[in-house]
């Protein structure tokens, strides 16, 4: 059984104090996906990734009361997801009901937005993308600045150690800054690193796409999961209120690129918290590869596309 790590609160602390979110099972048992489960009676759910998720598979929480809102299951075959949806629903009803949500999508989709957390327009918002080669070489990051701006979102900037990268048709874009490297492998990625990054250029947001060049190299999933929890920890000791955007990998012709993103929708709403929301941005969803390249890179069709789905995640935190 693979099991999402997350670190708890405990270990972000210690740490806090020496260098310089959370989901909790019911008390129910395995089982399948709760009163409003569309998977059937059983969903599948048991084995969950993240670990039981109650004696009614998928149930949402000691109260129950979320249960018939997560539909944990909604596809039987997609079982990691149904699981993990209950297990968030333990935590809080809210966490379950969005990643009950999701569990229809074939890779495990979970867009959504916590309301009541929004930057005030006197702040300028600093932004991080943290990625590979698709963010570096790649014209998304030059449209998503345009679209922000001709949606009246003039208030942030784009901030990272790296810069650069093709414009395409955006004119005026020198807003180019980022936080990544050509064939990006997180895997082992030791907190001490991430740290540096995040002092360097504190952020506000992060836009992250990564993991697809372990993917590539075969490495485990697991592995990318736990980067992606150790890199969330370091980022919220630089900034407790740091939002993170972390997008469902784009198609790699990988099988495991669908198992990550389900993993990613079941991890996220365990993590996310009211200061620090964690939103899961789908960039996996009806990317073809007529949007790509060579199979993995975006071509300027899809970063158009790109950069439309990282804007309607952003939109709610400046409005």
């Amino acid at each position: 059984m693979r099991t999402i790590p997350w670190l708890p609160l405990a270990l972000m602390t210690s740490l806090a104090l020496g260098a310089c979110s959370n989901s909790s099972t019911s008390s129910h048992g395995p089982g399948a996906a709760g009163n409003g489960g569309g998977a059937g009676a059983q969903g599948a759910a048991g084995a969950s990734a993240l670990g039981a998720a109650g004696a009614t598979p998928g149930a949402a929480g000691a109260t129950g009361a979320a249960g018939a809102t997560g539909a944990a299951g909604a596809s039987g075959g997609a079982g990691a997801v149904a699981g993990a949806s209950g297990a968030a629903g333990s935590a809080s009803g809210a966490a379950g009901a969005a990643a009950g949500s999701s569990g229809g999508n074939p890779d495990g989709s979970a867009d959504t937005h916590p309301s009541g957390h929004a930057f005030p327009s006197t702040q300028t918002v600093k932004i991080m993308v943290f990625g590979s080669s698709n963010e570096l070489g790649t014209c998304w990051r030059a449209y998503l600045w345009q679209d922000l701006r001709m949606d009246g979102i003039t208030n942030f900037d784009f901030v990272g150690q790296q810069s650069g990268g093709p414009s395409c048709t955006v004119m005026g874009w020198t807003d180019n800054q980022l936080q990544a490297m050509n064939s990006n492998v997180i895997t082992n990625i030791p907190l001490s690193t991430y740290l540096t990054w995040f002092m360097a250029n504190p952020p506000d947001v992060i836009l992250q796409h990564v993991g697809g060049a372990d993917i590539l190299q075969n490495l485990p999933v697991d592995g990318v999961m736990k980067a992606y929890a150790t890199a969330l920890m370091a980022a919220r000791m630089v900034n407790p209120k740091v939002v993170l955007l972390i997008a469902q990998h784009s198609p790699e012709g990988k099988d495991a690129i669908v198992t990550l993103n389900a993993d990613i929708a079941a991890w996220a709403p365990t993590v996310s918290t009211a200061d620090s929301p964690v939103v899961v941005v789908d960039l996996y969803t009806g990317i073809t590869a007529a949007d790509q390249s060579d199979g993995v890179h975006f071509n300027q069709t899809g970063s158009i596309e790109v950069a439309k789905r990282f804007l309607a995640a952003l939109e709610p935190f400046f409005k």
